[in-house]
């Protein structure tokens, strides 16, 4: 092994070059806005997932004056039904039951 790793020239620019695309590759990944979105939906839809047994998506059901009502998540929890809606504000949402107004903390 110790013979392989001298028989190695990392000073060849292929090894520069794999070290400028993995390094590309990682910056890509943590800063292009696409991929962020992508990488915080999949973490919400873990999150969402471990709230209960079973979860249903993008559920229609007609109200009583043939409006529709639209559930992103239905989620079965031992003591009945959790509707969720998903909207997409950033930083952190104050609210209570009583307060008229929510607040929006951005940073």
């Amino acid at each position: 092994m110790e013979k392989f790793v001298t028989t190695l020239n990392f000073d060849h620019p292929i090894w520069q070059g794999i070290l400028l695309a993995f390094l590309f590759g990682i910056t890509l990944f943590i800063a292009w806005p696409p991929l962020r979105k992508l990488q915080s939906h999949r973490y919400m839809q873990r999150l969402i997932r471990r709230l209960g047994r079973d979860c249903m998506r993008h559920i229609s059901i007609m109200d009583g004056a043939d409006i529709p009502i639209y559930i992103e998540y239905l989620i079965l929890q031992p003591g009945g039904l959790l509707l969720l809606i998903v909207k997409p504000f950033r930083g952190n949402i104050f609210a209570a039951e009583k307060i008229e107004n929510w607040t929006q903390v951005i940073r």
